[in-house]
């Protein structure tokens, strides 16, 4: 700790008031000589999006009535990244795309938009491209709608093979799993086959646990910060905050989306009145007016 300068935290649209206490908490703990100034004196480097989905269970920083306001407060310097990748390109389809992911961020629905939104419906997809939906990862809104059927948690593979010892087979735990990640930067375990990964098994408590699970269906809170290359989402009855903005912008272009089931306008337009939806706003325009000073 003693080394520390700076702390980068991804994903600052999470970052909700009982984190940030926590994390000032914390530092001046460990750096006590510090302990009067607000996070100990550390840089504190938010990377993000604020139209992204907000806190799980907790109040956004930006919103807090706590000892938190302040805190966000001390944020005075920010940089905008205006050069979208996900969804590059020139061409009117992907404009058209980046413009639609432009009203859904900044919960401005337009009823254009939601036309074309509709045309990524399995009715109003050809059957050859419906079909290439077969095995895509499914979004949803909440862990209600499915069932459970470099590397952090949340990384997407493919499992290759599965290793036992000499002499072992099932129920016996196997060595380690071969998956196959497709965004995999890291030492290849083969030369031949460089995005391979050899998962091993871990312990909890007394019980010996491979860190995998089937991922055919995320929740779409778990998928911000993926990029898929097609998926099909489900925002469920009605549009929370942000939801649907973070659902659609996880693939790279309007053909990489199937949207099952449809949803009305009326659901659409919510996004509206989404909860907290103004205090971002005003905070989003402190931190503009403050970049543009």
């Amino acid at each position: 700790m003693v080394h520390i300068k700076y702390i980068l935290i991804d994903e600052m649209s999470f970052i909700g008031q009982n984190v940030l206490e926590n994390i000032d908490s914390h530092l001046r703990q460990a750096f006590p000589q510090s302990a009067h100034i607000s996070f100990a004196g550390v840089s504190m480097i938010l990377v993000g999006d604020l139209g992204q989905l907000p806190p799980v269970n907790d109040k956004p920083a930006y919103a807090s009535n706590r000892r938190a306001k302040p805190l966000w407060e001390e944020f005075k310097i920010m940089v905008t990244l205006d050069k979208i990748f996900r969804q590059d390109g020139e061409n009117i389809q992907q404009q058209r795309f980046r413009q639609l992911l432009t009203n859904l961020r900044d919960a401005n629905p337009q009823i254009d938009d939601w036309k074309l939104l509709m045309m990524r419906t399995p009715t109003n997809i050809d059957v050859g491209s419906n079909s290439e939906f077969e095995n895509v990862v499914h979004l949803f809104s909440t862990n209600d709608n499915f069932q459970s059927h470099s590397l952090v948690n949340g990384a997407l593979g493919y499992v290759q093979k599965i290793v036992y010892k000499p002499g072992s087979a099932p129920p016996d735990p196997p060595t380690y799993v071969m998956v196959d990640f497709d965004n995999y930067l890291g030492l290849p375990f083969e030369d031949h086959h460089p995005n391979i990964v050899p998962i091993t098994a871990i312990q909890k408590g007394i019980t010996l646990q491979l860190p995998l699970r089937l991922a055919w269906a995320l929740i779409i809170h778990k998928s911000q910060g993926l990029t898929l290359p097609k998926a099909t989402i489900d925002i469920g009855p009605r549009e929370r905050t942000r939801l649907t903005f973070v659902a659609v912008s996880r693939v790279k272009s309007l053909e990489g989306l199937r949207i099952m089931p449809p949803f009305t306008y009326g659901c659409y337009e919510k996004m509206k009145k989404g909860r907290q939806l103004a205090k971002c706003k005003a905070k989003e325009n402190r931190l503009k007016l403050l970049e543009d000073n």
